[in-house]
């Protein structure tokens, strides 16, 4: 993905209350699985006590989503979304619940009674994972790709917007997770075209799409497939939104969560 203007929010303008929880995810779609998604990209909403960011694609934008649910008084952030497997043990719509992130070579742990709440809830319904995840700047695109980086840093898998976050939740002092569904297994080659498809901000570029597939026809089909697998991780999301219930705010005391 290239990298455009980075759209601003007014946080000052808000007339939201403090929330116990902020959440960030990149993609509309992703949002939708978890509450109504913000008209706009990026966008902001509420759901009970909980803020939830629609930012755009990449670590930036997921920066600015998370200083400014900080900045509304968000006590706990929560990575939300999708990611690509490195590990040849994943399958599409298996969640993964990481213990860390890695940032080249260094590691950002999540709050680990959180990570371990939400899992254990998830895991009587899911197929759940714990390990590290692997922050990336760019679509890890081939399999060659996901195996290189799985052998060299034993990440189970990849996200673009993670770190970002987990940054902003160490600078304020807050506690911090991850909760991702896969969409693509480490023997999965992600299309040209599907790179082409969508800009930074989740939104459709016909005409990229099909100067794409006009060159490369052959990636129709592999579309089609990334295109379900992509179904099966936003499914996965689905069921953990609802199966999560109060956990998605288990690192805080009932005080915190109720806002009183």
């Amino acid at each position: 993905m290239g990298h455009g203007p980075i759209p601003q929010f007014n946080a000052s303008r808000s007339r939201l209350k403090t929330a116990p929880l902020g959440i960030v995810t990149a993609l509309r779609s992703e949002a939708r699985c978890i509450a109504k998604a913000p008209d706009s990209v990026p966008g902001l909403t509420r759901f009970g006590d909980t803020l939830l960011y629609v930012s755009g694609i990449g670590q930036a934008r997921a920066r600015l989503a998370a200083e400014t649910l900080v900045a509304l008084g968000a006590r706990a952030l929560l990575s939300w979304g999708t990611a690509g497997a490195l590990a040849s043990a994943l399958r599409s719509g298996d969640v993964i619940v990481p213990d860390t992130i890695q940032v080249s070579a260094v590691s950002c742990p999540v709050d680990a009674a959180w990570r371990a709440r939400l899992a254990a809830r998830l895991a009587e319904h899911l197929t759940v994972h714990a390990g590290a995840m692997l922050h990336t700047t760019e679509m890890i695109a081939t399999p060659d790709e996901k195996r290189m980086l799985f052998e060299r840093t034993g990440a189970l898998a990849v996200d673009m917007e993670s770190a970002a976050v987990a940054q902003v939740a160490r600078g304020a002092k807050i506690p911090f997770a991850i909760l991702r569904a896969i969409v693509d297994p480490q023997m999965m080659a992600i299309p040209a075209a599907a790179l082409a498809a969508i800009d930074e901000l989740g939104r459709p570029r016909i005409a990229g799409l099909l100067s794409a597939l006009a060159r490369e026809p052959r990636d129709l089909l592999a579309l089609v497939r990334l295109s379900a697998c992509f179904r099966a991780a936003l499914a996965s999301l689905k069921r953990a939104a609802e199966f999560a219930g109060s956990d998605l705010c288990a690192s805080l005391s009932p005080t915190e969560r109720t806002g009183s």
